[in-house]
């Protein structure tokens, strides 16, 4: 596969930064969320692709970053939902990842990715985009749904994350048992969901504008 195709996400999330931040002071804080984590993701990338052409270990770094990026995706959801029953199930999630994440640090050592916190907090991502459809898709009116930032947020997080919870959840046993189907699940579905989540973010960004 094509070295550089690694680096188109990140590309592409950086056209979303810039469509985003021109619209930022203008949006609420459960839009300002995703804005920043636009922001966020990039950096976090881009410091640990750095981090590896170093061979500096970046397992700990990811680790760390992830955990931070759930708690904050879920926060996101905490705001943006309207039913009780949906926000209240958001803030279980927000409150039983710390506890995943200090188990999986305490039992797991902290150099290798830990699989479990992954695994765990994409699924509660996951979740809380099945329950933002539901919400939406309860609505009489879904003529504007196509133009809502929040439709391309979530719809970029359930593929992005349907996608890279089993290969990442099943990594270390995937790596000892069948590198190339590794290389190429890689290529063709982790790098496929970052482009479509970029692609997506843009659209998200896009329809600021109207917002």
């Amino acid at each position: 596969m094509i070295w550089y195709t690694r680096f188109l996400p990140l590309i592409l999330m950086l056209v979303a930064i810039v469509i985003g931040l021109f619209y930022f002071k203008k949006q609420p804080w459960v839009l300002r969320i995703p804005l920043l984590m636009f922001c966020y993701n990039f950096l976090i990338d881009v410091t640990g692709n750095l981090m590896g052409h170093v061979n500096i270990n970046n397992h700990w770094f990811y680790n760390i970053a992830n955990f931070i990026g759930f708690e904050i995706w879920l926060l996101y959801f905490i705001l943006l939902f309207k039913k009780h029953v949906f926000k209240n199930i958001a803030k279980i999630f927000f409150i039983i990842l710390p506890l995943v994440f200090i188990y999986n640090s305490l039992f797991q050592t902290f150099l290798v990715f830990q699989t479990l916190t992954f695994v765990i907090g994409g699924v509660f991502v996951i979740i809380c985009c099945i329950l933002y459809y539901i919400f939406e898709f309860q609505k009489s009116n879904l003529d504007n749904i196509f133009y809502s930032p929040f439709y391309w947020i979530a719809t970029g997080l359930l593929i992005y994350y349907i996608c890279n919870v089993p290969f990442l959840g099943l990594l270390p046993w995937l790596l000892k048992n069948s590198s190339e189907f590794t290389n190429y699940y890689f290529y063709i579905c982790v790098i496929g969901s970052s482009i479509l989540l970029s692609i997506f973010n843009i659209k998200a960004a896009l329809c600021l504008k109207k917002n």
